[in-house]
């Protein structure tokens, strides 16, 4: 691992900046998006936890249990980048999009 790998991966850290949000309390594979709500340019996303409540979510919310934020929202999914541990003490971004539920599943 080069230098500036190590760098990257101490500056990134769990947030333990904000409040705890009730989807972070669910896997992120057991959340589903069903739908989008816009208006006067800003967007939310409808997800369905697995108890099947709807939450509605924005930019900058968290989701599942890996520090999941909400990066953008489109009407066919949610890009999100969670933090996950490198398996040496250190954390990376992942990327992550949850889809929009089909009328096929």
């Amino acid at each position: 691992v080069d230098r500036a790998q190590n760098q990257v991966r101490t500056l990134i850290r769990p947030p333990t900046d904000h409040v705890k949000q009730p989807l972070e309390l669910f896997n992120i594979g057991s959340l589903t998006m069903v739908g989008t709500l816009a208006r006067n340019q800003t967007y939310w996303g409808l997800i369905v936890d697995q108890e099947g409540v709807v939450h509605r979510v924005q930019i900058g919310d968290y989701m599942g249990t890996q520090w999941g934020k909400i990066k953008r929202i489109r009407e066919s999914g949610i890009d999100l980048e969670e933090i996950v541990s490198d398996g040496v003490g250190g954390w990376l971004p992942r990327p992550r999009t949850i889809e929009m539920l089909s009328d096929n599943q």
